[in-house]
């Protein structure tokens, strides 16, 4: 697999990547079209890398796979919602290079949809914060 980063967690941080594009995109339990889930991959990296992550997320539990047409279709499942939360909150996982405005706005979409999200306030520069409650 040619995907980027160190070999032990590359893998890790591409199931959380599909995963919350298609939270982003579609929510839980809506079909999306598989071909349309962007921005996938990274530099470097191939749509076809991809397709041992679709088939561990669909053994995992995390996604569906249907064909309608001539297009495949995923569907996050509550158990990829749920495994995409403990990821995210996860201190290993990080995003690689320069985030786009399209994910800096799926992040946004995230963190408004969080129901514990607590204002507090960073004395040191005396701006508020978002901190998980």
């Amino acid at each position: 697999m040619a995907l980027s980063g160190n070999e032990e967690n590359k893998i890790q941080r591409a199931k959380t990547r599909v995963l919350f594009i298609l939270w982003a995109l579609a929510g839980v339990g809506n079909p999306f079209a598989k071909g349309k889930i962007q921005p996938l991959t990274l530099a470097k990296e191939k749509v076809s890398d991809y397709h041992e992550i679709f088939a561990a997320l669909v053994e995992d539990g995390a996604i569906v796979l249907t064909k309608y047409r001539s297009s495949k279709n995923v569907t996050l499942t509550q158990v990829g919602y749920e495994l995409l939360s403990n990821w995210l909150r996860s201190p290993d996982f990080k995003f690689q290079g320069a985030i786009g405005g399209r994910v800096g706005n799926y992040l946004l979409k995230w963190i408004a949809h969080m129901p514990n999200a607590a204002i507090a306030s960073d004395t040191s520069t005396d701006e508020s914060v978002v901190a998980e409650g």
